[in-house]
């Protein structure tokens, strides 16, 4: 994933077009956007930018394709923004069109008969089934919805350690709930086990890296 968002979107694609030919010859799919997400992420956020941006137009959709082909340069997926935001929000704060990846695919099918693009939709979590379904009908193959994940994941954690906190903490100095492990299943039984075969591992990975590659391999040319 290379997000270049917060560049003009000339040198974003110039940037995208280079990362796209070394993908290729590493038979990787680039993933790269093109418009801007809302919300924040990584400490970047949408204070500063022109609500426009948050659309991506049918007109950038096709400098997408000029500069990064459709298909025959290398895969990629096309993180094209349509109101698309990072982070939870209360139903109605949000307002996705999806039919601009409709329009985007419209544009490109009558400037390049045949193709498509493969969008990804980022910033997806709290967007309704209705709104995920129209995007995937449009072309989006990848959702992001991490805080949804998150959440899901944290849930079931916290659920566990509310119910059951005696046996996650020492209480009040004691030693808490921690029934004794089988034998077989015991931290030393697990330690004098596992350390044979990661010792072997340890020494196969040391004679890997440390094997001199022939002149003229694949791995010399690559730097090794």
């Amino acid at each position: 994933m290379f997000d270049g968002s917060t560049l003009p979107l000339d040198d974003n694609l110039r940037r995208s077009a280079a990362l796209l030919d070394e993908c290729r010859a590493l038979d990787i799919v680039l993933e790269i956007e093109c418009g801007v997400v809302g919300g924040e992420e990584d400490g970047i956020g949408d204070a500063d930018t022109d609500g426009d941006r948050l659309y991506t137009t049918p007109e950038n959709l096709l400098k997408v394709a000029d500069a990064l082909g459709t298909g025959e340069r290398g895969r990629y997926l096309l993180a094209a923004t349509f109101g698309n935001v990072h982070g939870l929000y209360a139903p109605g704060h949000v307002r996705l069109r999806p039919e601009i990846l409709a329009e985007g695919q419209d544009a490109l099918s009558r400037a390049h008969p045949g193709a498509r693009f493969q969008y990804v939709s980022h910033g997806s979590s709290g967007s309704s089934p209705e709104e995920l379904q129209a995007a995937v009908g449009h072309g989006v193959v990848k959702v992001n919805l991490e805080c949804e994940a998150q959440y899901a994941f944290t849930r079931a954690a916290a659920g566990h350690m509310f119910a059951h906190y005696d046996g996650v903490l020492a209480v009040d100095g004691g030693v808490g709930d921690k029934p004794p492990e089988p034998a077989d299943t015991s931290v030393p039984y697990r330690a004098t086990t596992a350390a044979p075969h990661t010792c072997r591992n340890a020494r196969r990975m040391s004679a890997v890296t440390t094997t001199k590659p022939r002149r003229g391999s694949r791995r010399a040319k690559a730097g090794g």
